[in-house]
């Protein structure tokens, strides 16, 4: 795969994009379709007006077209899935309870 393309009407937090950003993977989704287009930004992936399919067959050849434009979204993706694993998720969460007991 080398592209993962997000086509879910609606999904609050979809976990499935978290894995594809973890391989490299950049993303393309609707916009106002939730959870995708919070995750992905323009180092990791495209938006595209919601139900535009037309939009999505250009990013996709662009991205299959221009190799710099890839690898700049593929390690976007990357650095992007790293925001988001366990151990700094726990330590905002750490932070958050101690700064209300120590309140």
């Amino acid at each position: 795969m080398d592209v993962f393309l997000m086509t879910s009407r609606e999904d609050p937090f979809p976990l499935v994009n978290l894995e594809a950003l973890s391989y490299g993977l950049p993303i393309i989704c609707f916009k106002d379709s939730g959870g995708t287009e919070e995750i992905i930004d323009k180092s990791s992936g495209f938006i595209v007006p919601y139900g535009h399919t037309k939009e999505i067959a250009k990013k996709i050849l662009l991205l299959k077209n221009s190799k710099s434009l890839y690898k700049k979204f593929s390690n976007g993706a990357k650095l992007k899935s790293n925001k988001f694993n366990n151990i700094e998720s726990l330590n905002k969460i750490y932070k958050i309870i101690n700064q209300h007991i120590n309140s």
